[in-house]
Formats: C-alpha cells, sequence, structure tokens
C-alpha cells in the first residue's frame, strides 16, 4: 500500500510504500457487492476504506447481507461523502501520483481518491510510527460508526479515543489540491472548485453534515 497522507503516514512519506506485512500485519479492507446475474461469474469490486466501512456496517445490521442492506449502506456512506454512484465500482484516483491525477477525466473517482488519501491522513495525524496504525485506528472508526448508526462525527470532541471526524478528512482533501494546484495539476477557477487542467473536470467540496 501506498501512502496517500499529505503530511505523511507515520515515518512514511507521502507516495512511498507501507509494507504491511512487517508494520501491521493484521491489516486488512473488505467490500460487498451486489452481483449482477448477467455477470457470468466475473465480477470487479475496488476495495478501499469506504467500502471496508459499508460491509461492517452491512455485516452489524439486523438484516444482514441482502441486496436491500448493501445498497442502503453503500449509498449512507457513499452520500455523506458526496459521491454519486456505487463505490465498490467506481475506481478511486491514485492520489500520490501526479501523473493520474493530471489525467483523470472523472470528478467522482477524483473526489473519491481525495476523500481516501483525507481519510489516510486523518488515521495516520500525529503519529510518528506507522506500525498498527491503520488496523487498530480503522477498527475504533468501524465500531463508532456501527455504535452510532453510520454517523460519522463532524467535528473533534474532547474524547481521548480515536474518532474520525468529517472536519479532519476534508482538511486533508484540501491539503492534497493545493499541493496539487500548486504543482499545476490542478488549478482554481472564481468559487471553490478546482480543475483538472486541459480536462474541465470539477471537482467540488463542501460542508459536510453527519447523516
Amino acid at each position: 500500500m501506498t501512502c496517500d497522507a499529505p503530511a505523511g503516514c507515520g515515518d512514511t512519506a507521502l507516495g512511498k510504500e507501507i509494507t504491511l506485512t512487517a508494520v501491521d500485519a493484521d491489516f486488512k479492507l473488505a467490500a460487498i457487492s451486489i452481483v449482477d446475474s448477467n455477470s457470468d461469474g466475473e465480477v470487479k469490486v475496488n476495495i478501499s476504506a469506504l467500502t471496508h466501512l459499508v460491509s461492517v456496517l452491512i455485516e452489524a445490521s439486523d438484516d444482514g447481507v441482502t441486496a436491500d442492506t448493501v445498497t442502503e449502506k453503500s449509498a449512507l456512506i457513499a452520500s455523506t461523502f458526496g459521491i454519486d454512484g456505487d463505490i465498490t465500482q467506481l475506481e478511486p484516483t491514485i492520489t500520490n501520483d501526479a501523473n493520474e491525477v493530471a489525467a483523470k477525466d472523472n470528478a467522482t473517482e477524483l473526489r473519491y481518491g481525495l476523500i481516501d488519501a483525507g481519510i489516510m491522513s486523518a488515521l495516520f495525524a500525529g503519529e510518528t510510527d506507522d506500525s498498527g496504525v491503520l488496523s487498530s485506528k480503522l477498527a475504533e472508526v468501524a465500531a463508532d460508526l456501527i455504535a452510532h448508526n453510520g454517523a460519522f462525527l463532524v467535528i473533534q470532541d474532547e474524547d481521548d479515543s480515536f474518532e474520525l471526524a468529517l472536519s479532519e478528512v476534508l482538511t486533508s482533501t484540501a491539503q492534497l489540491r493545493e499541493l496539487y494546484s500548486d504543482k499545476k495539476f490542478l488549478k482554481r477557477g472564481n468559487n471553490d472548485s478546482w480543475d483538472i487542467d486541459g480536462y474541465g473536470v470539477t471537482v467540488d467540496f463542501f460542508p459536510l453534515a453527519s447523516q
């Protein structure tokens, strides 16, 4: 896995590989998707931090894994972060690769990639070592999400335990878009949107409220 966090992932810099087998052997991500009957047994599912959080909500649901719970929980997480579409089918942009960012012509997948990077940044905030961070903190996020029926904390509170706040995720996505704007891969117009030079893709970031 590559570090997507603007400030780095513990002792791993942005864009560098995190050797999970060495530093976080317990880390794993999951995804649950609906398989079309016409798929002929071939299914492509993208796995991310967001699909993992959807999967834990589905598995914690009283109804278990059904087509309805998959659709409902996927839509809940996607709408929280302003992502249109099926997050298991969308391919989040690799935001640590400037060429990927510059070439992307899909605003939704670019936003998805920036949100994923923002989550990674929030998980590693204040950490000087990357050992065990992803698995332990993501487990705390999942537990909080289940306890609050899929609602995220909007602004960080005074609780001593780790909690993922939407404000922290959006701050990190803003840092990334500033980074690529400085490198001329993104340009800012006269409003709060960002375009990819030469492609006309706009990515809007706006205040989010918990569901």
